[in-house]
């Protein structure tokens, strides 16, 4: 799979609201992602941005756009299989 090079400190100066609250990292520093921080919402929010982006600007964006999509099914997945489960235990408690 082709992988798109980018700049990250610029994306976020390009695509962060700038309230003086942005913190980059120093040139030869790696920023650091954590997952929990990141709610499903801001991942749809991202992956509609992305689709306009895509559209507009073609397959160059396609990568990063594949991958939200891969998050958000995988959330969908787990999301479902929680409430079969919760079902299941529902089903099975009324048994007993």
């Amino acid at each position: 799979m082709p992988t798109l090079d980018w700049n990250v400190r610029e994306c976020i100066m390009k695509c962060s609201p700038n309230n003086g609250n942005n913190k980059l990292p120093k040139e030869n520093e790696q920023m650091q992602f954590s997952k929990s921080n990141i709610m499903f919402e801001d991942i749809v929010h991202a992956y509609e941005l992305l689709a306009s982006i895509v559209t507009e600007h073609g397959g160059r964006f396609l990568p990063i756009f594949e991958r939200l999509h891969k998050e958000i099914e995988e959330h969908r997945s787990r999301s479902k299989l929680l409430k079969i489960a919760k079902n299941i235990t529902l089903s099975t408690d009324n048994i007993t």
